[in-house]
């Protein structure tokens, strides 16, 4: 995954991962949107696990691709009968899970969105951790 381009969205996330002193583990917020608003949490993670959850995260995105690619399918359903009702009960159908908040096609988005978000987070401790122990190599020579 690369930096995103929009300025403001580095800055947010250059200020969104911090080390935690006491621990030395890295905390990266995290933000779940649902129906009922947002919430925020977080989530650390050791500076030497961080390639274990990026592979995770990875494997997630791939699951992600497939329940999409699954999902804009909908598109292509049938109706049972080629009678009025079948045929708009069907448009109906393909409708609600194709398009708008809350239909499968937005949702696995918003899902692939969340993940790709959160392993950026991921890739921005590493590089922060990889900043600090440069600095320290420098400070013991």
């Amino acid at each position: 995954m690369t930096e995103p381009s929009d300025p403001a969205a580095q800055t947010r996330n250059t200020h969104a991962v911090t080390m935690n002193p006491l621990t030395g583990m890295f905390q990266i917020p995290l933000t779940t949107a649902s129906s009922c608003g947002a919430s925020t949490g977080g989530f650390e993670v050791a500076p030497e696990d961080l390639n274990a959850v990026k592979a995770d995260l990875d494997a997630a995105l791939d699951e992600l691709k497939l329940a999409a690619r699954d999902a804009d399918n909908f598109r292509h359903i049938r109706p049972p009968g080629l009678d009025e009702v079948s045929m708009e009960t069907t448009d109906q159908i393909i409708r609600h899970l194709t398009e708008g908040s809350g239909s499968a096609t937005q949702t696995v988005d918003d899902m692939r969105s969340w993940v790709e978000d959160f392993r950026n987070k991921i890739e921005l401790a590493q590089r922060e951790y990889q900043r600090i122990d440069e600095e320290n190599e420098v400070k013991n020579r």
